[in-house]
C-alpha cells in the first residue's frame, strides 16, 4: 500500500497528470503519470512502464487498490484523487468521467469546480471539447461555437476574435448569457473564478 503523501511527493516533479474514471472505454498512454480512480483501474495492463496508482474504495472494481479508501465515506473517489494533486500540476486530463449516471456526471463537474477554486493557472480537460479553468487570464484558440459555464457567480470578460464580445460583468451560475458564442480564432477570457468551456 502507498500513502497519500507518497503519491503527492511522486507527482510533485510533474506538471501534467491523467485521472482515469470508471467509464473509460480505451486509452492511449501518454508520457505522464496516471491516477486510476476505482473502476478506471481496468486500464492498468495498458500502462506498463508508466507511473500509475489505483485508488478508490473498490465499489466499481475488482482490482486491487494501491490506496484503498473506506467505502463508508462522505466524499467521492474523484474528490480524493483531485486532493492528491500537488501544486506543481497545472494540467489535469480526465478520461472516463463523462456519461453514465447524470448525478455522478454533474457532481464530477462540481468537484472539479471546487478543485479549480483552490488553484492558479490550472486547466482540467474532460475531453477535447470540454475544459475547465481556474481564475486567471487565458488566450484560447476557439474556432467553433462555444459556451462558457460557471457554477457560482463570477466576474468575467470575453474579447478577441469572437461573435459576441463581453465587457467584464458578473455571470450568474449556469446563466444563458454566455451560451452559444462563436469563436473565429484567439479568444481572451479574463475570469475571477473557475469557468468551463463547452465547444460544439
Amino acid at each position: 500500500m502507498i500513502t497519500l503523501s507518497e503519491i503527492k511527493k511522486s507527482l510533485s516533479n510533474h506538471q501534467e497528470v491523467c485521472l482515469v474514471g470508471p467509464l473509460i472505454k480505451r486509452i492511449t498512454p501518454k508520457n505522464m503519470p496516471y491516477l486510476l480512480v476505482d473502476g478506471g483501474s481496468v486500464v492498468a495492463p495498458k500502462l506498463k512502464g508508466k507511473l500509475y496508482w489505483c485508488i478508490g474504495d473498490g465499489d466499481s472494481s475488482k482490482n486491487k487498490m494501491d490506496l484503498k479508501l473506506n467505502p463508508i465515506k462522505d466524499f467521492s473517489d474523484l474528490k480524493f484523487a483531485l486532493d492528491c494533486l500537488p501544486k506543481s500540476i497545472s494540467i489535469v486530463h480526465m478520461k472516463g468521467f463523462l456519461g453514465g449516471r447524470k448525478d455522478h456526471e454533474l457532481i464530477n463537474f462540481g468537484e472539479v469546480h471546487s478543485f479549480l477554486k483552490k488553484r492558479k493557472s490550472t486547466a482540467v480537460h474532460f475531453s477535447s471539447k470540454i475544459k475547465g479553468y481556474s481564475a486567471g487570464d487565458y488566450q484560447l484558440n476557439l474556432k467553433c461555437t462555444f459556451s462558457v459555464i460557471v457554477f457560482e457567480k463570477v466576474r468575467l470578460s470575453l474579447k478577441g476574435d469572437l461573435q459576441y464580445p463581453m465587457v467584464a460583468k458578473e455571470i450568474a451560475p449556469l446563466s444563458s448569457l454566455t451560451l452559444s458564442n462563436h469563436g473565429f480564432g484567439l479568444v481572451k477570457i479574463v475570469s475571477r473564478g473557475p469557468f468551463f468551456i463547452f465547444q460544439n
